[in-house]
């Protein structure tokens, strides 16, 4: 970022084209190793393990009647009815956790008390009812089924074996059965733990009118019968049993035609009942995702391939000089066509995505609406109310290359994964899918449009730079302190509170909040900021802010993670700002901020993992001694204890992760025989962590290619990403000029470029040394690899923004 910028391909065209040949042919060589590596996932044995594991979610597919449909009874009975309930019902506690309570899934968004409607049970009654016939529906049809070979062996074809289809019967929906608890009555198949769970819930409900009871009682118990329909267990076992729990009842009243009493106590009979209710509600919805997984099984090469070449085609086609509209409207229809021909889907997405599944629904009807919107405003545009946006080259012919290698990987990977590692991570790859597609459509649109976010950005954040500007006296002087502190009043209370229990998304915010604030400082240094000694301190203290803000907000979200990767990423940027500030100020000697920033760096990460591995344990053990409390820091304790000795440590994950490792063969398993259950017949998936698909990616990646070749493509990862920003540095000193119409926004983009390279290389580092043991494990992902949504686009955007330089003519 020092250097005299230089013109990158002028007057010499041929470099242009050439770099965009190579960039193809890198591409296409990256596509062909991924499809050879994908050829585990199309062998015939790997398919017909994989579909055993899917088939079973088609069998168990309950057919929800439209009276049955819907759930969120729970949630009504709370809001309209929750100001009945105990405080302790409504209020947060360390050892409680109630049916209505706020740290529950479902809160009270109202402390209304109105009256209780008799009716309501009801009309429960027949939701009841209708999930009962839900269940039953498909053997119903079976039946039928049965009696029309019965009716036609009686009228043609005396035959007919129907004794055997009997039996096929049976054996065919042996395993429905047994998980829904049906059993053939006189009135035909019935769910008997459900039917046995509904008929005691009435019956008490019942005793409740001759019997002295406040409403809360009644509140209680419709929350019970609420969370059973809704097939929310938790809910339903506090509400019915709010205090003493299993223990109130040892049996349920004998009934000899229900087979009830065989079933167990009442807290037995409603778990198990609302457990088979969630299952049946969620089943349709996990047999359609079994499908889809057993497609993308087979199809996922060329799903992955197709996106990997429509999206170069359209990045390239993005450099020219085009305008931005007619690129819009020319990207969103080749993508909305390219994601309809890949079946990619949005209806697999939980309630925590609901914005990205509005936005990105039924890819071609969305392609369509917004082609006609940039259609109308296009007839309507005159031609001198815009210009073309200016022309651009790769920064390096490997830039896209790298991304498709390494999200391709981090795909297969979760293939192999969702195919034969834990049974909840079946369907990881799928999640993955949208998310993998939705990145090629960003990297591919975003780069043509990079220099006027960069300068919509600019203006903000310059105008931010004024209102702080210290003043002489009166209020001016106290403005910057409020301004400052009302940012951080903002951020914090948005993102820590309002997003608290989403730290994929809150790390991932205060990420980018880090990445633009030292950005913005780096550029402006030479003009504004470390020009005088007030300057300098002013610099330092602006700095200063960028960091503690996003170091309180994961305090308050109580990510550790991600605040480590800041704490040692702060290292580098507190290493420039020095060099920047007494050694270099406008930034023409490189050598002198290089060995400046090294030296700093060097002795902050020194700083940082002594007081890590050697103070912080210390200090959390004088403060248990002394205050007689537990340690503040137990759990960082119980991480530093498994690094010092993983076997003995009450944490095993890292004791797991060494096991995983070490026992992985020099050239690794390779796709399709990973044991990431361990090599120990049985039920439990011991192998590996829960998170292998995030936390421990790298122990994945040992494991399928052996630990040379995992470090191999660590190191070609921190190439990949050096290569990606280091010619920037040909096309802007890193400080604002006017040298052309964009060289503000390009120098910008660069700092926003070298700042993201320089935090994801720690990231990088630290997770590595955590799958090691070289540090305490951490809750971070591994760049474009592990499964994740935001860390994915988080990435993806800011290669976007580094992947582009100006061409000169």
């Amino acid at each position: 970022m020092s250097e005299t910028p230089k013109a990158v391909n002028a007057g010499n065209p041929r470099r242009y084209v050439s770099s965009e040949l190579v960039e193809t042919l890198v591409t296409v060589a990256v596509l062909g190793l991924l499809v050879w590596q994908s050829a585990a996932f199309r062998e015939p044995a790997f398919i017909r393990g994989a579909g055993d594991r899917y088939q079973e979610a088609a069998e168990l597919s309950v057919p929800i009647l439209p009276g049955a449909a819907g759930t969120g009874r729970v949630v009504d009975i709370c809001t309209h009815f929750g100001g009945w309930l105990p405080e302790t019902e409504r209020t947060s506690s360390a050892d409680h956790s109630g049916a209505c309570t706020p740290d529950a899934r479902h809160r009270i968004a109202t402390m209304a008390t109105e009256e209780i409607p008799a009716s309501l049970v009801f009309a429960w009654a027949g939701v009841q009812q209708a999930l009962a016939d839900s269940l039953a529906l498909p053997l119903k049809r079976r039946q039928s089924e049965l009696a029309e070979l019965e009716s036609r062996r009686d009228e043609t074809n005396p035959e007919t074996d129907v004794r055997g289809a009997a039996e096929r019967l049976a054996d065919e929906t042996r395993i429905y059965r047994e998980r829904y608890g049906i059993e053939f009555g006189k009135g035909g198949p019935r769910s008997v733990p459900v039917e046995c769970a509904w008929t005691e819930l009435e019956r008490r409900y019942g005793a409740l009118a001759g019997s002295k009871t406040t409403e809360a009682d009644h509140v209680f118990l419709l929350i019970g019968m609420a969370g059973l329909l809704d097939g929310d267990a938790d809910r339903a076992l506090a509400g019915v049993f709010p205090v003493s729990g299993a223990s109130s009842d040892t049996r349920i009243k004998p009934d000899v035609d229900a087979g009830c009493a065989t079933l167990g106590s009442p807290w037995e009979v409603l778990r198990q009942a609302a457990e088979i209710v969630g299952q049946a509600r969620m089943s349709e919805r996990n047999a359609g995702k079994s499908v889809a997984m057993q497609q993308l099984l087979a199809n996922a090469h060329w799903y992955f391939a197709l996106w990997a070449i429509v999206g170069l085609f359209v990045l390239q086609i993005g450099r020219r000089a085009v305008y931005a509209d007619r690129f819009l409207l020319f990207a969103f229809v080749v993508w909305a066509a390219a994601g309809w021909a890949t079946h990619v889907g949005v209806e697999w997405l939980s309630d925590r995505h609901v914005l990205i599944a509005w936005s990105m629904a039924n890819q071609a009807t969305a392609g369509v609406a917004f082609a006609l919107t940039l259609a109308a405003l296009l007839l309507v545009r005159r031609k001198s109310a815009s210009k073309p946006m200016p022309p651009q080259v790769p920064s390096s012919a490997i830039g896209y290359a790298g991304f498709v290698l390494f999200a391709g990987l981090g795909w297969w990977l979760l293939l192999d994964l969702s195919a034969t590692g834990r049974y909840q991570s079946r369907f990881l790859a799928l999640y993955q899918q949208l998310y993998v597609f939705a990145s090629f459509v960003l990297l591919s649109i975003l780069p043509t449009v990079r220099l006027g976010l960069a300068q919509m950005t600019a203006r903000w954040l310059a105008l931010f730079l004024l209102l702080t500007e210290p003043g002489d006296s009166g209020f001016r002087r106290f403005r910057p302190w409020l301004i400052y502190m009302g940012v951080a009043v903002i951020v914090l209370g948005l993102v820590g509170v309002v997003f608290r229990n989403h730290r994929q998304l809150t790390s991932e915010i205060f990420r980018v909040w880090l990445i633009f604030g030292v950005s913005w400082v780096f550029l402006v240094r030479g003009e504004s900021v470390f020009g005088s000694a007030l300057s300098v301190r002013r610099g330092l203290f602006v700095l200063g802010f960028v960091v503690c803000v996003p170091v309180f907000g994961l305090l308050l979200t109580d990510d550790l993670g991600p605040l480590l990767v800041i704490l040692y990423a702060a290292s580098v940027f507190w290493g420039a700002a020095v060099a920047f500030a007494f050694f270099d100020r406008t930034g023409y000697r490189p050598w002198v901020g290089g060995v400046t920033a090294i030296a700093a760096a060097a002795a902050w990460v020194y700083l940082m993992t002594f007081a890590l591995l050697v103070a912080v344990p210390r200090v959390s053990a004088w403060i248990a001694d002394v205050f007689l409390l537990p340690g503040p820091l137990a759990r960082v304790e119980e991480r530093l204890a498994s690094v010092r000795n993983p076997f003995v440590a009450s944490n095993d994950q890292l004791a797991i992760v060494t096991w995983f490792q070490e026992s992985a063969p020099t050239g690794g398993y390779g796709f399709g025989a990973v044991p990431w259950c361990g090599e120990v017949a049985g039920t439990a998936c011991r192998g590996v962590p829960n998170q292998i698909q995030s936390d421990y990616i790298f122990t994945a990646l040992v494991g399928v290619y052996g630990m040379a070749v995992a470090l191999a493509l660590v190191v070609l990862l921190a190439m990949w990403l050096t290569r990606v920003v280091i010619n920037h540095r040909r096309v802007t000193r890193g400080v604002v000029a006017f040298d052309s119409p964009t060289a503000a926004q390009q120098a910008w983009i660069s700092w926003i470029a070298v700042c993201w390279v320089g935090l994801t290389l720690a990231q990088l580092a630290i997770t590595v040394a955590g799958n090691l043991g070289w540090l305490p494990l951490t809750g971070i992902n591994f760049p474009f690899v592990s499964f994740g949504l935001w860390s994915m686009f988080a990435n993806t955007f800011f290669l976007s923004l580094a992947i582009n330089l100006p061409r000169s003519a």
